[in-house]
């Protein structure tokens, strides 16, 4: 697997991914952030990425692209391929239990109750973990 450089990391188009610049990974070799696997073999190598990502000022911008471009691989935004995975699948649940709400008020002309916006944040802290 070809690994981009960190020269190819950063962009010019301040309207593309302009974020990109200001990563804390810039610097650091791109094999670092891609493990072979997330099993306890690669435990070390991960620690050492998940703590340049603990430093980085662009964290969040980081995970939402990953989340937007469905990585599968790598660290990105502090987070593991496993851990995305699992954002993404709390996230799909939370998304399919709202359209089931509205659905359901939809369909009996009524609202089926308080605003549940809190449940889908807490789908997505326990899908984390």
């Amino acid at each position: 697997m070809e690994i981009a450089s960190s020269a190819t990391l950063q962009v010019s188009d301040a309207t593309d991914h302009a974020w990109r610049n200001e990563a804390a990974c810039l610097e650091e070799d791109p094999e670092l952030f891609f493990p072979e696997g997330e099993s306890e073999r690669y435990q070390r190598q991960i620690d050492a990425a998940l703590e340049v990502c603990a430093t980085c000022p662009v964290i969040d911008e980081c995970l939402s692209y990953a989340l937007e471009a469905d990585q599968r691989t790598g660290i990105w935004g502090g987070t593991t391929a496993e851990q995305r995975s699992r954002i993404r699948l709390g996230a799909s649940r939370a998304s399919s239990t709202q359209r089931r709400r509205a659905a359901v008020a939809g369909a009996s002309g009524a609202a089926v109750g308080p605003d549940r916006s809190h449940e889908a944040t807490a789908d997505l802290e326990r899908a984390v973990g």
